[in-house]
């Protein structure tokens, strides 16, 4: 059976860690310079509002940054962290600012032209197991995919459906968060798929958290 792209129910019906848990195991697909790349995703992080201050609406206010934010949910949010993109999925009532990051996926297709894109990267597993890897192999940048509407039917980013064991997932506390206070340090709001080999990896030096 053809999978089914996710519609604005499941991203504007639901609480944002309930859909950064429910993100798990669906495909993100992407289709730039006539080429489909897709990789089911193995790695989510959720952003709240309003007390979140690591959350950009939070954080950035009424300036242009944290307004980016504010649009419809089921749309992309994608910014750059050091020039690298990344990936964002809108949650929630309009205006709400909460958001799921995406940090990881497992390639399917299109692997060929995410190699060229990732230029020297070959293996398989380095192309893809971070926020700034993934976005790059899928031809993710902020002019092009930034306020994509994923549920729309000619959106070149969308997301399909996929049902995985739901007793795969592992909750810890996200990643690099600094600078956003111990609470929001501390919360436990990354979700992963246990044992899959393209997580991010966790033992980074700061200069090398996003990319290689």
């Amino acid at each position: 059976m053809e999978s089914k792209k996710l519609d604005i129910a499941f991203y504007g019906n639901s609480d944002v860690l309930d859909v950064a848990k429910q993100l798990l195991g669906k495909v993100l697909v992407s289709e730039y310079e006539g080429v489909v790349c897709s990789g089911l995703i193995v790695e989510t992080e959720a952003y709240r509002t309003p007390d979140d201050r690591a959350n950009h609406s939070v954080k950035f206010g009424h300036t242009k940054r944290g307004r980016g934010m504010v649009s419809q949910a089921g749309f992309a949010y994608v910014y750059y962290c050091r020039n690298h993109p990344l990936f964002n999925v809108l949650v929630g009532e309009e205006t709400s600012g909460d958001c799921v990051l995406i940090r990881a996926i497992e390639p399917q297709s299109g692997i060929e032209m995410m190699k060229l894109r990732r230029d020297k990267i070959t293996e398989p597993r380095h192309l893809t197991n971070g926020p700034g890897k993934f976005t790059r192999a899928l031809g993710i940048t902020v002019e092009k995919t930034h306020h994509a509407n994923l549920c729309d039917a000619n959106s070149p980013v969308y997301i399909l459906d996929n049902e995985i064991d739901s007793s795969l997932i592992e909750i810890t506390r996200r990643i690099r968060v600094e600078g956003a206070g111990k609470e929001a340090d501390t919360r436990m709001w990354r979700f992963y798929l246990k044992g899959n080999k393209f997580v991010s990896e966790l033992n980074y030096k700061w200069r090398e958290w996003l990319d290689k």
